[in-house]
């Protein structure tokens, strides 16, 4: 492949403000190795970071091996890159390097150069067998490669997308997350028309004067507080309102309605229909509930 020009550079800008504004992500896209405003090596990476998980996706191009580049300097250029240090980090692009760490064909110098970095930092390459990521042309080309720490390695898959006009197959890595359990908030109703606030009162009054104790303000506080919510529990109808089937409206017809909607949902999950559907469920569900308030009047 030849070395990226400079409209391929500008193109950059694009994508990484639509990054930036939909999804937040800070974006970096350098040339290394600068001499004379020219690039020695050609290394080219792009990155782009999500400040919320940590994750950081660099991209790199290493274009062939060049004779005015020294073997020391190529090494040097590799362990930078390579250097992914203790955060989450997938790094994915073209190396033009062969090794059977990756699948390819033979390993060449540079192949092996990177397979003994990547075991001694403890990362891992993400492919699968027998899957190419160039188009089939006939020729053996070095394929696209796909490297992550341990902890994303180790939940990650990946796959090509299928057959576009294009060299380079499209890459998808796909990785399972925990979702964490959302709790429900405890609802309390409370009932204060049927509540008895003669003995509420009573209760309350008789508790203050029979007190002995201290008679500072954080004690006293204390005091009213605790008098209160005890004669609250004893005259004022209260209970935890627990969401069952039946409180939330979810009849015969709102089942099929619900088993309608996740069909929908596996089958487009931009079908108009789910919005109606949805207000549906609202609106029976919302009858319901006010139905409930009036039964407990």
């Amino acid at each position: 492949m030849p070395p990226r020009n400079e409209d391929r550079y500008r193109t950059r800008g694009i994508h990484s403000n639509w990054l930036q504004d939909r999804y937040g992500l800070e974006e970096q896209a350098r040339r290394r190795s600068m001499q004379n405003g020219q690039a020695r090596l050609g290394l080219h990476d792009h990155s782009i970071h999500d400040e919320e998980s940590g994750l950081l996706i660099t991209n790199v191009y290493f274009p062939l091996r060049s004779s005015d580049s020294p073997k020391a300097e190529v090494r040097e250029e590799v362990l930078q890159i390579l250097d992914m240090e203790d955060r989450k980090h997938i790094l994915t692009g073209d190396w033009n390097a062969h090794s059977s760490a990756w699948h390819s064909h033979k390993t060449d110098e540079r192949g092996s150069m990177i397979e003994d970095e990547l075991d001694s930092r403890g990362n891992h390459v993400i492919h699968n067998e027998n899957t190419f990521t160039r188009a089939a042309t006939g020729i053996l080309s070095s394929p696209d490669i796909t490297m992550a720490t341990a902890d994303i390695a180790s939940r990650a898959t990946w796959h090509t997308c299928g057959v576009v006009n294009t060299d380079h197959l499209p890459s998808i890595i796909a990785m399972d997350s925990e979702i964490p359990k959302r709790e429900k908030p405890k609802r309390v109703i409370a009932n204060y028309r049927k509540a008895d606030w003669k003995g509420f009162k009573t209760d309350i009054e008789t508790r203050i004067r029979s007190y002995v104790g201290p008679r500072d303000a954080y004690s006293l506080e204390k005091l009213i507080s605790k008098a209160i919510l005890e004669a609250a529990g004893k005259h004022i109808p209260s209970g935890r309102f627990v969401p069952t089937r039946e409180c939330q409206g979810d009849t015969k017809e709102i089942d099929d309605l619900l088993k309608k909607r996740a069909e929908i949902q596996k089958m487009n999950s931009l079908d108009g229909n789910i919005a109606e559907i949805n207000d549906v469920i609202e609106k029976s569900r919302r009858a319901v509930f006010f139905l409930f308030f009036r039964f407990c009047e």
